[in-house]
């Protein structure tokens, strides 16, 4: 690059560094996808937490690590990152003079679940016939 002088590999890595690290910071799934992507598993809190969930991928990492993960958030963030990802409609508004059907917490985990093995069927077909 015209005008600028050159720099050693160590400082190049190192500015190239910071501004991977930067994005990462600024962008939450960026970030996920890194750890993710040199295998590290990472703890989001917080409003972060619902911005970078990926049920598809935690499916990927099997039926107990999903339910001890998704058991841990309330019915409305479970909703709200079910919706966000496609995988849970919102409920529709009921009829006059019919009951609302009220779905308990771990059956929300439950369904959670079984659209986003579905979806991760659907993603990698071989890894279900391999599991046959």
């Amino acid at each position: 690059m015209a005008g600028r002088e050159p720099l050693d590999p160590a400082e190049a890595l190192d500015k190239f560094f910071n501004v991977v690290r930067e994005e990462a910071l600024a962008n939450p799934l960026f970030g996920r996808r890194l750890a993710e992507a040199v295998g590290f598993e990472v703890i989001y809190q917080g409003e972060t937490a619902l911005q970078v969930m990926d049920p598809v991928s935690i499916a990927m990492r099997g039926r107990e690590k999903f339910f001890s993960i998704f058991s841990t958030f309330s019915e409305k963030d479970i909703r709200k990152i079910g919706e966000a990802k496609g995988l849970l409609q919102k409920p529709t508004k009921k009829a006059k003079g019919t009951k609302e059907q009220k779905i308990e917490h771990s059956q929300l985990v439950a369904l959670l679940w079984d659209r986003s093995k579905e979806r991760l069927d659907d993603l990698f077909p071989h890894a279900r016939h391999a599991a046959e």
